[in-house]
């Protein structure tokens, strides 16, 4: 079984419209996506389709931009909890490799909240070195200072 990028398995990830997308994207969506992974008691068939819909719509989620009334990071901390422990514990090769395959958008989505903004840093850095003199020259990889 193949879980990557373009090659898709089954039903589409996400449902199309953009009512059926604000549907998927919501946590009590998502999070019964990862409770149906972590589900023992379902078929296997199920579970797999689960992970491959959750990680459709994880990426979704990723592409969505920040709202301060649906903040992304309790729904990724939650579903990487499920996963996580779907990964450890279950004794099902396929089963624990579609944990893998979520457990890899989720962690990409919870970098990307994490990861500070290279851009901004460099400029900021720049501007502070052109404005004081000093600071720059005392940032250089060798140092010289002056005699007097």
């Amino acid at each position: 079984m193949v879980f990557g990028g373009d090659e898709r398995l089954g039903e589409p990830l996400a449902p199309s419209g953009s009512e059926g997308t604000s549907l998927a994207l919501d946590g009590p969506a998502m999070e019964a996506l990862g409770n149906t992974l972590a589900d023992v008691r379902k078929d296997r068939a199920a579970r797999v389709q689960a992970a491959l819909q959750l990680g459709g719509v994880v990426t979704a989620l990723g592409q969505r931009p920040r709202e301060a009334d649906r903040p992304k990071l309790p729904v990724l901390t939650l579903l990487i909890g499920q996963c996580r422990q779907v990964f450890h514990e279950d004794g099902n090769p396929e089963v624990r490799t579609a944990a893998a395959y979520v457990l890899g958008h989720l962690h990409r989505e919870a970098h990307a909240i994490f990861k500070p903004d290279d851009n901004a840093k460099d400029l900021a850095t720049a501007s502070y070195r052109q404005a004081h003199l000093a600071a720059n020259n005392a940032a250089q990889g060798v140092v010289v200072y002056p005699l007097k």
